[in-house]
């Protein structure tokens, strides 16, 4: 019976092996692609230290801010679906480094504190703060791995592409911002406009407190190293703040205020529905493009000074 079990554990074991081997080589393969949070980590790793404006926050800091045109030594850690409980991780993980660090701008956009990227579609970016910059956001076993957030097909185009095409994944600039959408490929600013207001529509407030104590977290750790945090609500076209549920947007707006209550050196700016910025500054209907990008920067460094 025993020597049965033996070759069954070995027969298992040769039969298994080829498969393991293929997911290791394909996950090694996956990681080795060059992407915008190997990029972001390897900054400030180096330059953390240096850094006296931090912008954090979402899309629209991602692609909405460009640091070369801040006066002061500035980079631009925002992404993608960044939620706010992502952005105070960041903030801890580095918070030794942070030796001139003297400002934090925040995204308080119509869905930031609404909602979370572990409590989104987009969840599957989760991989990447786990995997690149090893924040610990979840505990879910498949956060480790890139093979088991994106479909079989989909990784293997993007092996493809990295490996065989030359085309890898990075977007960011040396100071992290998103080069992906300019002018020369904006959209449909009334559709977009739209389908990103019905988009960013909560359908409850039940993320409201979570997003609300990270916020307060952060500008917790702003006050402890007498860093002057700013809040920004991000321009955006009137297609879509003209389509915002008038609840959720007042909710947000009070919360800025309310929390100028509390911290005096907090600055706010709701730029929503600003008419500094015009059709030509945006890509889709609640992102900028690299020209409104250079414009808020701009706008924004006259604050910092």
């Amino acid at each position: 019976m025993k020597n049965q079990v033996i070759r069954y554990v070995q027969f298992l074991f040769i039969q298994t092996l080829p498969f393991v081997v293929f997911l290791i080589l394909f996950e090694l393969l996956l990681r080795s692609i060059p992407n915008d949070y190997q990029l972001k980590r390897q900054y400030l790793i180096k330059n953390a230290s240096e850094i006296e404006v931090l912008y954090l926050g979402n899309s629209h800091t991602f692609y909405g801010i460009r640091p070369e045109y801040c006066s002061k030594k500035a980079y631009n850690l925002g992404h993608i679906s960044q939620s706010l409980n992502i952005d105070y991780a960041f903030l801890k993980k580095y918070e030794s480094k942070w030796k001139k660090l003297k400002y934090v701008i925040i995204p308080l956009d119509y869905f930031s504190l609404f909602e979370e990227l572990n409590h989104s579609d987009e969840d599957w970016r989760i991989k990447n703060y786990k995997i690149y910059h090893h924040l610990s956001i979840r505990n879910k076993f498949q956060d480790n791995f890139e093979c088991f957030n994106v479909d079989f097909k989909s990784n293997c185009k993007r092996i493809i592409k990295n490996y065989l095409l030359r085309q890898n994944e990075v977007t960011a600039t040396k100071l992290g911002y998103g080069t992906a959408f300019q002018s020369s490929s904006n959209l449909d600013l009334k559709t977009t406009g739209i389908e990103a207001a019905k988009r960013h529509f909560a359908q409850s407030d039940s993320l409201y407190k979570n997003n609300y104590k990270s916020l307060i977290a952060i500008l917790n750790f702003t006050r402890k190293y007498n860093i002057k945090p700013i809040l920004v609500s991000f321009p955006t076209y009137a297609t879509y703040y003209q389509n915002l549920d008038k609840n959720q947007l007042l909710k947000t707006i009070q919360t800025a205020y309310k929390l100028k209550t509390k911290y005096s050196s907090l600055l706010y700016f709701n730029l929503l529905d600003s008419n500094y910025f015009t059709k030509e500054d945006f890509h889709d209907g609640d992102h900028l493009n690299e020209i409104g990008a250079k414009k808020l920067t701009l706008f924004l460094n006259i604050a910092l000074n």
